[in-house]
């Protein structure tokens, strides 16, 4: 199934309807999937934050390359969506929460190893952030 009826069927499944005031997109392209995924220069070894995971379609492709997930998710309704459809792995950790007012950022910022960051945002969230 392509990327595009993926999240459609996605959607109609759960009644999921995108909030305009969230600037939620969603990512349909698999060569945008591909090339952030090459752009990461993944390793075993790196943890990600994926900010606005959304339906998982960046979050399944990372979970095998990488030591640690780690998904946040604003939408409730899309965390849901989330859990039900990604599914639970050892190296993934969905959180449901703004990003903006998370406290595991600080957790983060202190902790011994890089973590990398990536996100299909919308661009009034990128300025918002300070990581």
């Amino acid at each position: 199934m392509k990327l595009r009826e993926r999240t459609e069927y996605l959607w109609d499944k759960y009644g999921f309807i995108p909030q305009k005031k969230l600037g939620q997109n969603f990512l349909i392209d698999p060569g945008i999937v591909n090339r952030i995924i090459e752009a990461l220069k993944l390793s075993k070894k790196d943890i990600v934050l994926e900010i606005g995971a959304g339906t998982g379609v960046l979050t399944e492709r990372l979970i095998p390359l990488v030591k640690k997930v780690i998904a946040i998710e604003i939408d409730e309704k899309l965390c849901q969506i989330l859990k039900k459809e990604v599914g639970e792995y050892p190296n993934l950790k969905i959180i449901c929460e703004d990003i903006t007012r998370a406290s595991f950022v600080d957790r983060l910022n202190n902790q011994r190893e890089k973590v990398k960051i990536v996100g299909n945002l919308p661009y009034y969230l990128a300025s918002l952030l300070r990581l």
